[in-house]
């Protein structure tokens, strides 16, 4: 192991490459810089960030009865840790596709929490 974080092509769930038509989420992100879409059987998360040092997906997880009102939610964990590596901070956005965790529903609307350090995100989305 190089002792670097695991990178966007070691990342947990993650494409290969970013299915046609997946970019920024539909609507603006909010102030947060993190934000979520449904895709046709993943979800597209999107970060704010360093666009040489992006964030990159490091969990994904179901967590029953933890959204509002007792629903379901997916909770999505992303670093941006790159020792020793010089990084831009030009707020660019960079999306990766994860995989639905199992048991998370494939259709209707679905609560997602997204993590990046101290900052977190809930969207809603169909």
């Amino acid at each position: 192991m190089s002792g670097r974080p695991p990178g966007p092509e070691r990342s947990v769930g993650l494409a290969a490459r970013l299915p046609r038509g997946v970019g920024l989420p539909d609507r603006p992100l909010p102030p947060s810089g993190l934000g979520a879409r449904r895709t046709a059987d993943a979800l597209a998360v999107t970060a704010l960030g360093s666009g040489t040092c992006p964030a990159y997906p490091v969990g994904v997880e179901l967590q029953r009865g933890a959204g509002v009102r007792g629903r379901d939610r997916v909770r999505v964990v992303l670093d941006d840790a790159h020792p020793g590596q010089p990084c831009t901070r030009d707020l660019a956005p960079t999306t990766h596709v994860v995989a639905l965790p199992e048991g998370a529903p494939a259709t209707g609307h679905l609560e997602v929490l997204v993590v990046l350090g101290a900052v977190e995100e809930v969207a809603v989305v169909h």
